[in-house]
């Protein structure tokens, strides 16, 4: 409250939002760091596409995780690949999706939700390996988004 610019407290609020699941928290809190400080916190960016996917705010979403896949280009951070992954089911963009979420694999072949990431990638290729109309096809289970596992 003494000085809105200082950065440090938001991000200790918006690491226990994360950790809480308390989305609207999360949302606003990595915004405001965002504003603040747009390059020192590249992980805020994925938390807000965490908070935004999970409050079915699939735009903004997406906005925040392909900026944090702009900053993290040493792939330190896998799991924004699968959070994209999931935007990309939402919106029925099932190819993007799919190669989103191999590049998840591709960096994290061990993470611990591996095989459920292999579950829904063989349903997304069934959907659109050969199927005349993937619209009318089952799309994978679309689980909550988790920030809490880091590389």
């Amino acid at each position: 409250e003494a000085d809105g610019k200082y950065v440090n407290p938001y991000v200790k609020l918006t690491l226990l939002a994360a950790q809480d699941g308390n989305w609207e928290d999360l949302a606003d809190l990595s915004a405001r760091v965002i504003r603040l400080d747009p390059v020192d916190y590249p992980h805020m960016y994925f938390l807000n596409s965490v908070a935004n996917y999970n409050l079915k705010n699939f735009e903004a979403a997406e906005k925040s995780a392909t900026e944090a896949q702009k900053m993290d280009s040493k792939h330190r951070n896998p799991k924004i690949d699968q959070v994209l992954g999931l935007i990309m089911i939402e919106k029925q963009d099932y190819p993007a999706a799919a190669q989103n979420l191999r590049n998840y694999l591709q960096y994290a072949p061990t993470a611990p939700d591996a095989a459920q990431v292999r579950s829904q990638l063989a349903e997304l290729d069934k959907v659109t390996g050969g199927s005349a109309s993937a619209q009318e096809e089952k799309p994978p289970e679309k689980p909550e988004a988790k920030p809490e596992e880091k590389p």
